[in-house]
């Protein structure tokens, strides 16, 4: 199954030939990640495809105003 048809059959309440995944990590684990599958830090689809991650995310940064004061 490509990784579409694994999500769609899934959210279909349909069995798929294995449960879709996804991937997030902290910045230090990503940076980690990345260099054992020998890509640069910029290369998050190449690991996203290495793991074999089933979804994409599509979203706009936050520009609004602060909410809170950054944690030291």
């Amino acid at each position: 199954m490509t990784s579409r048809e694994r999500v769609l059959t899934t959210f279909a309440g349909d069995e798929a030939d294995r449960v879709p995944i996804n991937y997030f990590a902290n910045p230090d684990i990503d940076r980690r990640m990345k260099s054992h599958f020998g890509l640069t830090k910029d290369e998050r689809e190449g690991l996203l495809q290495a793991l074999g991650v089933d979804f994409r995310t599509v979203s706009a940064p936050y520009i609004g105003p602060k909410r809170h004061e950054d944690v030291p």
